[in-house]
């Protein structure tokens, strides 16, 4: 009797371990634990362990939706469209040699000596200096030509601790001061009353202010590079020092620093093909409005009949040679009609 009681007890001693050790396995081996026991909450740790990352339960995929990962997320299409339009204009600016920096990341944050290079580039200044002005640029750094070009033509002032702090993020607010004196307005601001007001309307007045950036502690060079995309076309004094001039006596910043012209409008032909309304040209050249401009071997036929932003240059002999030219945005609507569906075609209107 004995014997079959401790029977008994042993059986029931064992189920009970078998019970325990059946349910520690079940909850380690759950899905929202890592291999160490831990719950699954510690992304980017590395496991001690085994010393690599930890590994995460591949979860499996409903029939159909194989290789759903790699479809790019409207997110991610928009970056990339973005990152095109970054370097279209960067590969203008570069045309200008106005985008003097690297490329880096799209998103990466100008410094204040990346800016002055910029600046310098605008305005298509040469290192005309090479003497250290600024405590902290040194003959190193590389932008330090520019720095110190700017500081004699008089567009940078100098600080009382004779610091430039070159590597510093620069502000919306600074941008906006440097660009006002740079493009020929600092006598224009000095007349529209007390600092820092009379910059920021004095840069609304003359559009060269970046309103969407308004306030920004940090630009990137994604905005940078858009905003000097419109500075270019941004109207300056013809001349220095003249407080008063009107309208007419004032021209963009390409055409006064880098003597590229820019025009808009709807290319009306191109070589022999030609819009009804206007007339051919020779075979190397186009017409935009009323101006004939040379395309030096450009392909301007996809452009026939779009609004258009064409910069051109002119040489001694008064030929018009093309820079580059980009269709006008928001100005061009396609719209597709089916063949049948015409009616009629009098008189350059087409009913349907």
């Amino acid at each position: 009797m004995m014997w079959k009681k401790r029977g008994i007890a042993i059986l029931s001693i064992f189920l009970l371990l078998f019970s325990c050790i059946t349910y520690a396995a079940s909850v380690f081996a759950a899905p929202n634990f890592d291999d160490d026991g831990n719950r699954n909450q510690d992304d980017g740790l590395v496991d001690d362990e085994n010393g690599g990352e930890f590994e995460r339960p591949i979860q499996e995929q409903e029939p159909g939706q194989q290789g759903a990962e790699w479809e790019l997320s409207p997110e991610m299409l928009e970056r990339m469209r973005k990152n095109e339009e970054y370097l279209r204009i960067v590969d203008k600016l570069r045309l200008f040699n106005i985008w003097r920096i690297e490329d880096g990341q799209f998103d990466e944050t100008v410094s204040r000596g990346e800016f002055a290079a910029l600046t310098a580039g605008l305005l298509n200044q040469p290192e005309i200096s090479d003497q250290r002005v600024y405590a902290d640029v040194s003959e190193e750094y590389p932008y330090h030509s520019y720095i110190e070009t700017l500081y004699h033509l008089g567009i940078l002032s100098m600080p009382e601790d004779r610091n430039f702090r070159p590597d510093d993020r620069i502000t919306y607010d600074e941008a906006v001061f440097l660009l006002v004196n740079a493009l020929g307005y600092r006598e224009y601001a000095v007349e529209r009353g007390m600092e820092p007001y009379n910059y920021y309307m004095t840069a609304a007045d003359m559009k060269i202010d970046k309103k969407e950036l308004s306030g920004a502690k940090a630009l990137s060079r994604r905005n940078t590079a858009d905003w000097f995309a419109e500075l270019v076309k941004v109207k300056v004094p013809r001349y220095n020092h003249v407080k008063k001039q009107s309208m007419k006596d004032r021209i963009t910043a390409l055409e006064r620093y880098h003597h590229i012209y820019f025009t808009q409008g709807i290319v009306n032909a191109v070589g022999e093909s030609y819009l009804e309304a206007s007339t051919p040209v020779r075979q190397n050249e186009f017409r935009i409005g009323e101006t004939v401009v040379q395309n030096n071997g450009a392909d301007m036929l996809s452009y026939l009949g779009m609004n258009t932003d064409v910069y051109y240059t002119e040489d001694s002999d008064g030929n018009l040679r093309i820079t580059y030219a980009e269709e006008r945005a928001g100005y061009n609507h396609v719209l597709n009609i089916d063949g049948k569906d015409i009616e009629s075609y009098n008189d350059g209107s087409l009913s349907y």
